[in-house]
């Protein structure tokens, strides 16, 4: 039997055209259950940094030395569409948002600046996107001209790390939230034309299982970036084949705005 896919199922339909009339009133919906001044964090790689407060694009810059710079604080990834469609829409509650995404990261970086990035910044919702360097990581570390074998990446090594970041965050706050995304890739661009393609993909598949996995046991709300992009990929009316990813890992704007849509749909059902 063939599985009907989350974004193809009657219900996802029915409810994308109900949010496509919410966002026709404004960018998101009216129904919240977040407090009065919630502080919301975004760490991972570029997918989520999208040079905040770099500074004209200069990396050596102090960046939360330029936190004062409003014009750049949030970047121009998919976390700056969601804090922006959040505090445009309910000014009053006060919510704040903090970019923590550096680009090139993988789940080891996020455990060295987790205390600093992350606990410190005392949030109510911490959003995760990581995985796609690990993978990155993984295939360069290979022989040359060796395509490495996808069992030979330790899953269980990594989740043990993940599920670290997330119990040392309850440790700190026991009613924080998260919101646990997976890491994608398509054939496109640089990455999709590579030989070590199919690898690739399988590990990210992998990655998202595997956090997919372990959302319940922490209360948590799973965004299946992954499938979404794999929905959008096999659209008919396609302009291009990089209209929503340009390099096979990254989105474009308008994939990035996809990514804050599912955000601002699903951030509603946290639990």
């Amino acid at each position: 039997m063939k599985r009907l896919s989350l974004f193809k199922s009657p219900f996802f339909k029915a409810l994308s055209c109900i949010w496509l009339l919410i966002l026709l009133a404004g960018c998101s919906s009216s129904s919240y259950t977040l407090k009065s001044g919630s502080r919301f964090v975004f760490i991972g790689d570029s997918i989520t940094d999208g040079d905040w407060c770099l500074g004209n694009g200069r990396p050596s810059v102090d960046r939360l030395a330029r936190e004062w710079d409003k014009n750049h604080i949030y970047g121009h990834s998919y976390m700056a569409f969601c804090a922006a469609c959040m505090q445009a829409d309910y000014p009053g509650q006060k919510y704040e948002f903090f970019n923590r995404g550096f680009s090139g990261n993988r789940l080891e970086h996020l455990e060295k600046r987790w205390d600093t990035d992350v606990i410190a910044l005392r949030p109510d919702v911490v959003t995760i996107l990581i995985g796609t360097n690990d993978v990155s990581q993984y295939l360069s570390d290979a022989d040359p001209g060796v395509i490495p074998d996808a069992s030979g990446f330790d899953a269980g090594a990594w989740e043990k790390s993940y599920r670290a970041l997330l119990d040392r965050t309850l440790a700190s706050n026991p009613d924080v939230r998260f919101v646990l995304c997976s890491p994608f890739v398509e054939k496109v661009g640089d990455k999709g034309r590579h030989e070590n393609y199919p690898v690739r993909k399988e590990l990210v598949g992998k990655l998202s299982s595997v956090i997919k996995g372990i959302t319940s046991d922490y209360n948590a709300v799973f965004l299946p970036f992954g499938e979404m992009f794999d929905e959008l990929q096999e659209s008919p009316d396609l302009p291009s084949e990089e209209y929503w990813i340009w390099d096979g890992i990254h989105p474009t704007y308008a994939g990035s705005w996809k990514m804050s849509k599912l955000w601002l749909e699903l951030i509603t059902h946290l639990p």
